[in-house]
């Protein structure tokens, strides 16, 4: 205890106004900061910040205007990160495996909390694709009340539309933001209703107005990653960047084609395409492979085979390591119960059981991650989305374990 008391005063402080000196005079310009209701932001003690997740830079868009020095949970993924990790640590982040139980997070959360410091969360756990929020997390209900906590919340209403999750470059567009509170919960109330509470003060417009002053460019880059499929064919692997606008995307299958806007909407350009936006096309493309997903139904009823890709890469983390060690090659191929590589001759090389894993996760640049027990593998699909593979995995994991979260 006394340990951390000197990293707050001394090396922390230190830290944490120097880079705030910093991000005031140069990046905070950039990203152009407008908050409403900094004024309900407790200047004394501990209280819990909640914000919808739309960026890497959502801590540093949320904590600023706390204007003392702040806590925050964040990815175990981050701190593998070379000098990022370390100035995390020094700024206040601990880590936390995501979607798994974490009792040591837990225990660091509740200690500085009660050291009188405001800790910044986001219920998702997960940043946003689209700009439409993920469901909150339960634990977050059990947690307020366990620390009968004071709650501020912080929508940030443009995050998604300065550097979407998918994009492969940010745009220039002003962040806007919203700080609500405090409040406080009352001891008998239940976990959904607080569930619930979380959820309706950090929902924002999926499609809001793009504020005056933004431009970007290359938008469609990133973009045939989410629509793994064509949202008007529903041809799978066929929307690519389109070779004469990178702000559009076009379909090899059906030969439609749309141009980005900055708010998310994608415009026909031609091939009889129809206007829609992001979160509606990929609505569609995951409605056409149902719930759970199936790529091609024929395949499924005759083979078992759910989603197959020709090549993909096993690899696994060592722990406390950021590059993954080779562990096979081969064809993928997603069964219910298993996924499984196969060698240029049909035979079996490497097998991961669906009911043993903890958790699927897409992390930074879009790595597919999955989570055992014991031990935590990155799955490279060449020639495909890791998105794909992360929307087919997820489900069919759930479906063979069902309690692993």
């Amino acid at each position: 205890m006394s340990k951390f008391i000197d990293e707050l005063t001394l090396s922390r402080t230190i830290a944490w106004n120097t880079c705030w000196s910093i991000w005031a005079v140069g990046p905070r310009t950039f990203f152009r900061q407008r908050p409403v209701g900094v004024e309900k932001i407790p200047s004394e003690g501990p209280f819990l910040l909640l914000a919808n997740h739309t960026s890497l830079f959502d801590p540093a868009w949320a904590a600023f205007h706390i204007g003392r020095p702040t806590n925050f949970m964040a990815s175990t993924q981050l701190f593998r990160v070379p000098v990022l990790g370390t100035l995390c640590a020094r700024l206040g982040a601990f880590p936390k495996a995501k979607f798994v139980k974490d009792r040591d997070s837990m225990a660091t959360l509740s200690r500085r909390y009660e050291l009188g410091q405001p800790v910044v969360l986001f219920p998702e756990g997960e940043r946003t694709w689209d700009g439409r929020q993920l469901p909150i997390l339960p634990g977050i209900a059990r947690l307020i009340k366990r620390l009968n906590a004071r709650v501020v919340y912080c929508r940030i209403k443009t995050g998604h539309l300065q550097h979407p999750r998918w994009a492969s470059h940010p745009r220039f567009v002003p962040v806007e933001m919203e700080y609500d509170g405090p409040y406080t919960y009352a001891p008998d109330i239940s976990d959904a209703a607080l569930v619930e509470e979380v959820s309706r003060r950090l929902t924002v417009d999926p499609l809001p107005a793009v504020p005056p002053g933004s431009w970007g460019h290359k938008l469609a880059h990133g973009l045939p990653d989410l629509l793994w499929a064509c949202p008007a064919c529903l041809a799978m692997g066929v929307i690519t960047v389109h070779p004469k606008n990178d702000d559009a995307v076009r379909c090899r299958s059906c030969e439609r084609s749309w141009r980005l806007d900055l708010a998310g909407r994608l415009h026909p350009l031609g091939g009889g395409a129809e206007p829609m936006d992001v979160p509606a096309a990929t609505d569609r493309i995951a409605a056409a492979y149902g719930d759970p997903p199936i790529s091609d139904a024929g395949l499924y009823e005759s083979d078992g085979i759910i989603l197959r890709g020709e090549r993909m890469t096993i690899g696994e983390i060592p722990r406390g390591e950021r590059t993954p060690r080779p562990v096979a090659s081969g064809t993928a191929l997603l069964t219910p119960e298993h996924l499984a590589l196969l060698d240029d001759g049909g035979g079996e090389v490497w097998r991961l059981e669906l009911h043993e894993v903890q958790a699927v996760s897409t992390e930074l640049a879009n790595l597919l991650q999955v989570r055992l027990p014991d031990r935590l593998l990155q799955l490279t699909p060449h020639g495909q989305s890791p998105l794909l593979w992360n929307h087919f995995l997820k489900p069919w994991r759930e479906r063979a374990s069902p309690t692993a979260d």
